[in-house]
């Protein structure tokens, strides 16, 4: 049985309460005998549980097991706990994610995981194989590809999503004189100026995490629909039957 005896108010009109709520739901107790107001034979103001805060880390898809209880996600819980003395004490859990996932673009070709001081397995997306010797905290692909961190810290281990890389080992056609517009663009984009080397181009926009977002094959006087992307800035990369590629940013509101 656990009664908490916090239904009335302390020194307040209380006589309309007649029983105490036990809360494991076992039996009520029957208030009897007592006034039930004033500053005598009543509610009094309690003593507050005494607070104790537990950290620790969870993994990403195992549960954490705390006090007979089931965790499955980072945050702060609290938990009314039995202390030995036989007293209730309230307990807040912190738990942290025990590895960052998060994987940053830098320079557009550099890949940086955010978890620092762990152990890194870098990734081919295309196969799931590790990269050989590619186990430092940031990788730099020496091609064009979908690459993810396995990160081990606090002794867990998980994968990062896939990034996008794009390495540019083809010629570069950036002195055609062609330019987009409008930019900045709301709907649909243009390529304008000495287009004609980029008929039958195959195009991508991507974000500047590398992440592909919109893609096809160009033709003559075509607009490159924008629409469902986010604000932001971006890149239209255009690498012809030649293989010869042209990078050029905008940006979307």
């Amino acid at each position: 049985l656990h009664y908490k005896c916090n239904q009335g108010v302390a020194g307040g009109n209380n006589t309309g309460i007649t029983t105490l709520t036990d809360e494991t739901g076992t039996a009520n107790a029957v208030l009897t005998n007592l006034a039930l107001t004033g500053n005598t034979s009543n509610f009094v103001a309690g003593v507050p549980f005494s607070t104790v805060q537990v950290t620790d880390y969870i993994c990403l898809g195992t549960p954490f097991m705390y006090q007979g209880e089931t965790f499955t996600q980072a945050g702060v819980y609290n938990i009314e706990t039995l202390n030995p003395d036989g007293c209730y004490e309230n307990t807040q859990l912190i738990l942290f994610d025990a590895v960052d996932t998060l994987v940053t673009v830098q320079n557009g070709i550099t890949l940086k995981a955010a978890q620092n001081g762990a152990t890194y397995q870098w990734i081919d997306c295309s196969n799931s194989q590790p990269i050989s010797g590619a186990t430092q905290q940031t990788f730099t692909p020496s091609q064009t590809g979908n690459y993810a961190a396995q990160i081990t810290a606090n002794g867990c281990t998980a994968t990062s999503g896939c990034r996008q890389v794009i390495i540019n080992n083809s010629s570069d056609i950036s002195d055609l004189g062609v330019y987009v517009a409008p930019n900045p663009v709301e709907q649909q984009l243009v390529l304008f100026g000495e287009v004609g080397q980029l008929a039958g181009s195959r195009y991508e926009v991507v974000n500047r995490l590398g992440q592909s977002c919109v893609s096809g094959t160009w033709s003559m006087g075509q607009p490159i629909d924008v629409s469902v992307l986010s604000a932001g800035t971006y890149y239209v990369v255009c690498t012809t039957p030649q293989g010869e590629r042209l990078r050029l940013s905008f940006v979307k509101i």
